[in-house]
């Protein structure tokens, strides 16, 4: 995708050509991801617990580890807030401007990373019925269009045909569906690079540029489903599983960082779907067109464990802070005066 080594040589361009200056683009990229979940949150909270989530974006183990990388994270992980917060005040404030703004904002987040374009889809589909307006799906549509379509053209004159986003599908849907991640249970759910196989590599001495590659990886992946379509459920649900669990295969500190940051935030969620704190509202609807493209994107390619679950966690944030608010402070601080009063 271009927008990571586009912000990455804007920045080389300005202070030079160093892994340093490029690790300082990504964290100043990635630090605008707090103040963004401040104001997320803000949209279904009072300020002082909007700041706590911000806060809880801000020190987030897992993506403090990356955002200091050259990935993808650091700089999808602001746009896609940009765009929950643009699509929130579209919902609140409806009018083809509003939506439009939002729909620019979602296709700089695909730009970033491919999962954004299913999920303004998913997003677009639920504002039109929730609006009762074709308007939103119009203007989600248009916006998102006009930022896609320059990486689109310029990938027709250079492959000859309009490639949408990513030419990295093809070796991520292989590396995940293939007869060996199914032959060993240590790469259940697991991916393995296609050109690290004799086989897959040798079938692409005739390949002459990246899209070549990209289709002939994923015609190898498509034939063995074809052929073996009872594997189909079990690829699935062990990539589900894999990239669900907040039980890593690592040991150590990082299963207890994630334990105690994931799995508390998961046990909230359902705490919340429970006693009803987490409930609709223009947040929750983004929320959830995210939450299943996601899903979709993992069942069929590939979640990339802890790192590729960073965006989920972070954007079911407010809503672990909103079930602490409503189910543990709330009483406690209603308990409090009452008894001061009692006193």
């Amino acid at each position: 995708m271009p927008s990571t080594p586009l912000l990455l040589a804007c920045g080389m361009k300005v202070f030079g050509t160093t892994a340093t200056v490029s690790r300082m683009v990504a964290i100043s990229i990635s630090s605008l991801a707090a103040p963004l979940m401040y104001l997320i949150a803000g949209t279904i909270m009072p300020r002082r617990w909007a700041l706590l989530a911000g806060l809880g974006c801000a020190i987030h183990p897992t993506f403090l580890f990356y955002s200091i990388e050259t990935l993808t994270e650091p700089f999808y992980i602001p746009f896609l807030f940009l765009a929950v917060l643009m699509t929130v005040r579209a919902m609140r404030r409806p009018g083809l401007a509003t939506e439009f703004t939002a729909g620019v904002a979602w296709g700089l987040a695909a730009l970033c990373r491919p999962h954004a374009l299913p999920a303004a889809v998913l997003l677009a589909l639920g504002m039109g019925l929730t609006l009762r307006s074709w308007r939103p799906v119009l203007g989600l549509t248009l916006g998102t269009v006009l930022i896609l379509t320059p990486w689109s053209t310029r990938n027709f004159l250079v492959f000859g045909k309009p490639v949408l986003l990513s030419l990295e599908g093809g070796e991520t849907f292989l590396g995940a569906n293939n007869p060996y991640v199914i032959r060993a249970p240590e790469l259940a759910g697991m991916w393995i690079a296609p050109m690290g196989i004799q086989e897959y590599r040798a079938r692409m001495i005739q390949c002459h540029n990246e899209l070549e590659i990209n289709d002939a990886l994923m015609r190898i992946s498509l034939d063995y489903l074809r052929g073996h379509p009872q594997v189909i459920p079990r690829l699935v649900f062990n990539k589900w599983t894999r990239w669900l669990t907040p039980i890593t295969q690592s040991g150590g500190l990082t299963r207890l960082i994630v334990l105690c940051t994931y799995g508390v935030l998961l046990a909230l969620v359902a705490v919340g779907v429970v006693f009803g704190t987490v409930r609709y509202s223009p947040l929750l609807l983004a929320t959830l067109a995210i939450t299943l493209a996601d899903f979709t994107l993992v069942g069929l390619f590939w979640g990339n464990l802890t790192r590729g679950r960073i965006p989920l966690e972070l954007i079911w944030l407010p809503w672990g802070v909103q079930t602490v608010r409503l189910l543990v402070v709330a009483p406690i601080a209603s308990w409090y005066r009452g008894r001061m009063g009692w006193e």
